[in-house]
């Protein structure tokens, strides 16, 4: 049995480029909140290399604290498929599965939000640009021009609206296995 999340939480399910990250933080203003430190737990428990699953509780436990003394009890988070998958191992080799069950259960008390960017070729052409000028945030730039010199490849871009659409396929699995 894995211990459910108690922290009141959102979770925005998405794919790379859906504006989602845009969304949690305009969500979280609305709620008088800001990005915080926890988020860096967060990323820490997708990063593969960074722990095993013995040290998953005491993750979880620093990531409880910080919510709890930051945000006043409330975790707002998007998280891509990927990563999901990632996090679902981590919390329950056994039990992980495609439909990330762990996830699913730690998780279980959450309000569930999928973003779904209605043009996947815009969303494609996003991810290709970032992907090739590692520009992920574009308030982090002082320049204008800094994609101008990106070739056009088809090839290139088809792959990125096929893993889109793929990413959107398995997180629509996940919300018909945990309705």
């Amino acid at each position: 049995m894995i211990e459910p999340f108690e922290i009141q939480s959102v979770i925005f399910c998405s794919s790379q480029r859906s504006g989602s990250t845009m969304m949690v933080d305009d969500f979280s203003v609305l709620n008088g909140r800001t990005k915080f430190e926890s988020h860096e737990n967060f990323c820490r428990m997708m990063d593969d290399g960074l722990f095993d699953e013995s040290e998953w509780p005491e993750i979880v436990g620093r990531l409880k604290d910080l919510i709890r003394s930051e945000r006043e009890g409330l975790f707002i988070e998007n998280i891509m498929y990927d990563q999901a998958k990632k996090v679902s191992r981590k919390i329950s080799p056994d039990q992980h599965d495609a439909a990330l069950t762990p996830f699913y259960s730690f998780f279980r008390n959450a309000v569930w939000v999928q973003v779904i960017r209605i043009d996947t070729i815009e969303q494609a052409i996003s991810k290709y640009f970032a992907s090739i000028s590692n520009v992920w945030d574009r308030r982090y730039i002082d320049r204008d021009d800094y994609n101008e010199a990106i070739p056009y490849d088809y090839p290139e871009l088809l792959t990125h609206c096929l893993w889109i659409q793929k990413c959107r396929q398995h997180w629509n699995d996940f919300f018909a296995a945990h309705n």
